[in-house]
């Protein structure tokens, strides 16, 4: 059994898998076949795994960043308990401002409760 070199570039892979894979649509010999065919299947496990990696990269980037809008969140509440004490319209107002902003921002992709929360702190 042979064992496929893995690139480390997933563009790389992912042309080597296409090339492969017409070449299996081609009149080869069964040898070439087998050999083709298990090296597809081999680069498409390692692809996988490399996507598979990079989403759990990004979730672990993010983590840091989903506190920091609870706790922005949570500031946000507070302030907003303390306008509806003073005047319960304004908070309100208030709150229906910042859902509007919280809506375009993630319309634009950003975290729209962080962004939102910063501002309106």
């Amino acid at each position: 059994m042979l064992k496929a070199i893995i690139e480390k570039d997933a563009a790389k892979i992912r042309k080597q898998i296409f090339a492969l894979k017409w070449q299996l649509t081609q009149d080869i010999p069964n040898k070439d076949r087998e050999i083709f065919t298990q090296t597809v299947r081999e680069l498409e496990a390692a692809l996988a795994e490399m996507e598979r990696e990079e989403i759990y990269d990004t979730y672990q980037e993010r983590i840091p960043q989903i506190t920091e809008v609870d706790r922005a969140e949570e500031t946000a509440r507070q302030i907003y308990d303390r306008v509806a004490a003073y005047n319960r319209e304004l908070a309100d107002s208030m709150d229906m401002a910042i859902g509007t902003l919280a809506r375009a921002y993630e319309a634009q992709g950003f975290n729209g409760g962080l962004m939102v929360a910063r501002g309106a702190l």
